[in-house]
């Protein structure tokens, strides 16, 4: 799983209060816990570092899968992409390949 990095502090919100741009994700796989991913951003003006990865997991069996991201107070989490192969056809695969199969939205997945 690949995520959009903030890096940076953002500017303070309205209301006076700071926007979070720190990582606190913990991924729970076929209810399993897996340590946290923590990033504390630096000071400096606010950027974004695409295709971080988060979170990986190699040699599960194939059948249907749950991954859970719970992100941590005052963190953010913007999510860029998953990959994932079936372990037969050493194919990877970021999600639909044609339009018609983006037409209509689809439940939360299994994995």
């Amino acid at each position: 799983m690949f995520a959009i990095q903030p890096i940076g502090q953002a500017a303070t919100s309205s209301d006076g209060t700071p926007t979070p741009t720190n990582t606190n994700l913990t991924f729970v796989l076929d209810s399993i816990s897996y340590p946290p991913v923590v990033n504390a951003n630096s000071r400096g003006p606010l950027s974004f570092g695409p295709s971080s990865e988060v979170f990986s997991k190699m040699d599960l069996d194939n059948v249907p899968h749950q991954l859970v991201v719970e992100v941590g107070q005052n963190s953010t989490f913007l999510f860029d992409y998953l990959v994932y192969d079936d372990g037969i056809s050493n194919n990877s695969s970021t999600g639909p390949q044609s339009s018609a199969d983006q037409a209509a939205p689809s439940p939360t997945p299994d994995l």
